[in-house]
């Protein structure tokens, strides 16, 4: 597959900042973008941004900036960024206080993944990386004590998920629920998500949660220490994710570019642990994903192979929002 070619000019300059920031090029292309962006057009890109749950990145990309226009036109995507911190705000309280209360107490075997971990670790700091709820992974064997320890602080499971309280307990539905899926849902008492997953995949085979865990890294956040998962199988795993989702947030593909920068990230054990998985043309695909979208921004006219030209024309598809 080749790609139509997409000259710099084709793209609107705030989609063109959007993928620039989200493949990490250089400084110079992304204050010429921004530059670019007229006054009346700030607030719609601030939401296009927004959108792709880049507005923090992108800030703080153009915090320095060198066109003194570029700075006094911030004032959307602050506000963008501002609205997202509360959230941020929101999700560190509540991950806390599941590590402190929950997971900790009752002695289990766990990895944060995604989300907040995900930003503390490769992007440098925890708001970065926007975030819509928290992911735990426990073992098969954990998951009932932890579902009861949970409910019985006042989570319960989430809107969709719920069913008619006559017909039984909730934690009794949240447990039926684990058994028949690889994750649970709930809502804690302050209105945030947390997935509750004893496997990664479907089946479990691909992944296997007891590797997983035994493969775990330890990074501290907030002055308290954070199991996660590690680099190699965090990176196989969200390849598979994010291409499931056909690459439609563009904080997918930073989520690469930021972990390939990262001096923990091994490509060939990255390459190893997906080919176990089954997933190795999918991660060969996504490596060259940044890169490829960095030569159309740059106007040079990318020839990865076929499935990473695929996830290219995803990305380009879902640029903006409205279509």
């Amino acid at each position: 597959m080749r790609l139509r070619q997409v000259p710099p000019g084709a793209l609107p300059p705030d989609q063109r900042l959007a993928l620039a920031c989200a493949c990490a090029c250089d400084t110079a292309i992304i204050d010429a973008a921004a530059a670019a962006i007229p006054d009346a057009d700030w607030p719609e890109a601030a939401r296009l941004f927004d959108h792709h749950f880049l507005a923090p990145v992108i800030l703080s990309r153009l915090h320095g900036a060198h066109d003194p226009n570029v700075a006094a036109r911030l004032g959307p995507l602050k506000q963008a960024v501002s609205g997202r911190l509360k959230q941020a705000l929101m999700l560190q309280a509540t991950m806390r206080a599941l590590r402190d209360d929950h997971l900790v107490p009752l002695g289990l075997s766990y990895a944060m993944f995604k989300g907040l971990t995900l930003g503390a670790r490769y992007y440098g700091s925890p708001s970065l990386r926007v975030a819509r709820d928290i992911d735990v992974l426990v073992a098969p064997s954990d998951i009932e004590r932890l579902l009861r320890s949970l409910m019985g602080a006042g989570y319960d499971l989430i809107g969709r998920l719920r069913v008619d309280r006559g017909s039984g307990q909730p934690v009794d539905h949240a447990i039926a629920i684990a058994h028949l899926s690889k994750e649970v849902a709930l809502v804690s008492p302050g209105g945030v998500i947390v997935e509750i997953h004893h496997r990664v995949d479907a089946s479990g085979d691909a992944f296997p949660t007891s590797g997983l865990l035994a493969r775990s890294d330890t990074i501290e956040i907030w002055k308290r220490p954070w199991p996660v998962l590690s680099t190699t199988d965090l990176f196989a795993y969200i390849c598979a994710h994010h291409a499931q989702h056909r690459w439609s947030r563009l904080h997918w593909v930073l989520d690469l570019s930021m972990m390939m920068q990262d001096p923990s990230f091994d490509e060939e054990a990255v390459r190893r642990r997906a080919a176990d998985a089954g997933f190795g043309r999918v991660v060969d695909a996504a490596i060259r994903l940044p890169e490829a979208l960095s030569a159309i921004v740059e106007g040079r006219q990318p020839s990865p192979p076929p499935m990473a030209s695929a996830f290219v024309a995803d990305c380009l598809a879902h640029l903006d929002p409205a279509r």
